[in-house]
């Protein structure tokens, strides 16, 4: 079935929230990380240790600095593989928000861009922690680059292929099926992917350069998209589309994935857990209200419109928010979807089949229930030991009480919608 932008949120807090967090209110803040909390006792499955060589410096710290309490902050680096546009808007909503401060950091998002060597300066140890998708770490490990993704933000990959919704196409079977002309690079393992299990000799493949402006005006033609971009111009544009991710086909990895190396996660788990802390914090933040963190990435964006922005952040949550996070929490992961990635690799001679990594070497699930509570004793603004210990005592024993939340959350938020765009 093709996706709309028209989608309505199945768990959406009110701004209001987010406002009270920024005020160091601790009720919603354990609120909310009891529902990561959750996920976390009802998901510990990539526990599989990486090993790897990790050259270069300490990426951990590369300078320092002190928060309001005095605490001395850790620099860290996060580089993005793409400029600053709603699909990251979780890790500028941290920023926002204080959460990288609150969890002892001073971190620098930095822009990236087609091509970007993220994955190589994060195997290498140079920065540490990037974005990448999940199968260019699986690809990275078969490689020998220590890699280990530690939470992924899209559940549903954006990939997609776009047609004129006049077509009346019902699935991603039907388009490529049919002879329209098709926009396509031919590089992306999607593709390959595509090329393996359609018969798409069938189309006139052109290039995906200058697509868009050729998609306007000639209704035979259906383009390469990612969900939340080239729909939202068309429509900008008196165009309606259909949408039809790539991931109908049954090529779905994770996307917009946080990544650092295996060795440094090894050598300070801890540090690494209280950074995926600040980002789930984020994430949680900007699901709920994405205006603050728009404006912070627009002032560094300024080729993207404000209601581009907001279009984006509306468009993008049913790939974020799914069945399986309500249950496992934002950035979840699966050994079952790492397991079958690594396999699809193989099947197109993406990986050799003696080089696949393990799926456990892939990704490793940080956020534990102690993370938690410590993350929450953080954002309050109150780091007493025994506070941590005894919030960390009712998280482990309170899993029914986190469904609870989730419930109230939820019928709070059911009253809240976003603006249609």
């Amino acid at each position: 079935m093709p996706v709309t932008l028209e989608t309505s949120v199945a768990f959406v807090a009110p701004a209001s929230c987010i406002r009270r967090a920024t005020r160091a209110n601790v009720g919603w803040l354990f609120v909310v990380l009891a529902v990561f909390c959750m996920g976390a006792l009802s998901g510990c499955d990539g526990s599989g240790k990486s090993t790897g060589s990790g050259g270069g410096g300490d990426a951990a710290a590369d300078g320092a600095g002190v928060n309001g309490g005095g605490e001395s902050l850790e620099h860290v680096t996060l580089q993005l593989n793409w400029v600053a546009e709603p699909q990251f808007g979780g890790f500028y909503a941290a920023e926002v928000i204080g959460a990288y401060e609150a969890m002892g950091f001073h971190c620098e998002v930095k822009a990236g861009g087609s091509g970007a060597p993220t994955v190589q300066q994060v195997g290498l140890g140079q920065i540490p922690f990037g974005i990448a998708a999940g199968d260019q770490v699986a690809l990275a490990r078969s490689k020998g680059l220590d890699v280990v993704a530690v939470y992924a933000v899209f559940q549903t990959s954006p990939r997609a292929i776009m047609a004129h919704a006049s077509k009346g196409f019902g699935s991603l079977d039907e388009v490529l099926n049919s002879d329209v002309t098709l926009a396509m690079e031919s590089g992306p393992l999607y593709r390959q992917f595509l090329d393996k299990n359609y018969d798409l000799t069938t189309h006139d493949i052109v290039p995906y350069a200058g697509a868009m402006e050729r998609f306007t005006t000639d209704d035979n033609f259906a383009m390469q998209c990612f969900a939340i971009s080239e729909p939202i111009t068309a429509r900008q544009r008196g165009v309606e589309t259909a949408v039809f991710p790539v991931a109908e086909a049954g090529y779905n990895p994770y996307v917009t994935v946080l990544i650092t190396s295996g060795k440094l996660l090894n050598e300070k788990p801890e540090m690494v857990a209280r950074f995926v802390a600040a980002v789930n914090a984020g994430w949680t933040a900007y699901m709920n209200d994405p205006a603050p963190a728009n404006v912070k990435m627009r002032s560094l964006n300024e080729s993207m419109s404000a209601p581009t922005f907001v279009a984006a952040a509306k468009a993008q949550q049913p790939l974020i928010q799914t069945e399986h996070t309500k249950v496992h929490g934002l950035g979840h992961m699966t050994q079952n979807r790492w397991e079958t990635l690594v396999q699809q690799l193989i099947d197109l001679d993406a990986i050799e089949a003696d080089e696949a990594p393990t799926f456990s070497s892939c990704y490793r699930v940080v956020l534990t229930p102690k993370v938690v509570a410590d993350a929450a004793a953080r954002m309050a603004g109150d780091s007493d030991a025994a506070m941590i210990e005894a919030a960390g005592d009712v998280m482990d024993a309170t899993v029914d009480a986190a469904d609870d939340a989730v419930e109230e959350l939820d019928d709070v938020g059911a009253a809240d919608t976003q603006p249609s765009f």
